[in-house]
C-alpha cells in the first residue's frame, strides 16, 4: 500500500513532501512525481507499486482519480492538506510577491483585481486554486486523511506513524511572511467579499469561518456549489 499526497499550495504541502522524501529516500522509497513527465498516468502506474509515498502537484488530481481512483480508495492511502481559505488567499498573495510574480506594491485587493491575462500563472496557482479541486472527483470526497494546516504537526504526526517514522518532525518551509490575516480584511472590508467570490466551492464546502482560525467540523461527503 503506497500513500499518495497530492500537494495543495500554501497548505503546508511542500514541507510534507519534502519531509518525506528526506526521511524515505528519494528514489528509495519515496517518489516525486513532476509536471514534466511526458506521460504522467503511465509513470504513476508503474510507481504506485515500488514506493511507499508518492506525491505531486493537486493539477493531477482529477485525471489519477479518472483512470485510478478505485485502485487508490481501496487499496492505497490518499492524503493532501487543506487550510483556512480565507488565510490561505493572503498567504499566496504574499507568496506570489516574494517570488517576483506580482509587483511588491500589488494589494490583495490588486492582486484579485487583475486581469488574468495579465497573472503569473504561478500566482494563479498559489492564490486562486480551489482546494476543493484535490478534494472531491465527481462531486465526492476522494481522500482518506486531510492534514488541516491548523492542526498541521498533529496530523503529520499520525501520516508520519503510517510510514513507520514515529517521531519524524516536520519543519517550516515555503513560508510567506506577511502581517496576521484578519489585519487585511479589516483594513479593506470589501476584500472579503472579494475573495470569497475567487473561490466560491471552497467557501461553500469548506469547514471554516472568517471569526475561527481552526475547521469547524468535517469535511462533507458531497461538494457544495
Amino acid at each position: 500500500m503506497a500513500v499518495v499526497l497530492f500537494r495543495s499550495p500554501k497548505t503546508a504541502s511542500t514541507s510534507i513532501g519534502d519531509t518525506l522524501d528526506k526521511a524515505l529516500g528519494l528514489g528509495v522509497r519515496a517518489f516525486r512525481m513532476e509536471h514534466g513527465h511526458s506521460t504522467f498516468l503511465d509513470r504513476f502506474e508503474s510507481a504506485l507499486p515500488d514506493y511507499d509515498f508518492i506525491h505531486t502537484w493537486s493539477v493531477w488530481f482529477h485525471g489519477t482519480m479518472a483512470k485510478f481512483g478505485k485502485v487508490l480508495m481501496e487499496e492505497h492511502h490518499v492524503v493532501t492538506s487543506m487550510r483556512n481559505p480565507y488565510a490561505r488567499f493572503i498567504s499566496g498573495w504574499a507568496y506570489s510577491q516574494k517570488n517576483g510574480w506580482i509587483n511588491d506594491d500589488v494589494s490583495p485587493r490588486g492582486l484579485i483585481e487583475m486581469p488574468l491575462t495579465a497573472l503569473h500563472k504561478d500566482a494563479q496557482h498559489h492564490a486562486f486554486r480551489p482546494q476543493v479541486q484535490n478534494l472531491y472527483f465527481k462531486g465526492t470526497l476522494h481522500v482518506h486523511q486531510v492534514i488541516r494546516f491548523e492542526h498541521v504537526n498533529t496530523d503529520f504526526a499520525d501520516l508520519a506513524n503510517r510510514l513507520d517514522l514515529s517521531g519524524l518532525e516536520l519543519p517550516r518551509l515555503n513560508v510567506s511572511k506577511h502581517r496576521p490575516w484578519r489585519e487585511y480584511y479589516e483594513e479593506d472590508p470589501g476584500l472579503r467579499e472579494l475573495v470569497e467570490a475567487s473561490t466560491p466551492e471552497d467557501f461553500a464546502t469548506l469547514p471554516y469561518t472568517f471569526d475561527r482560525d481552526e475547521p469547524t467540523g468535517a469535511l462533507p461527503w458531497r461538494l457544495r456549489q
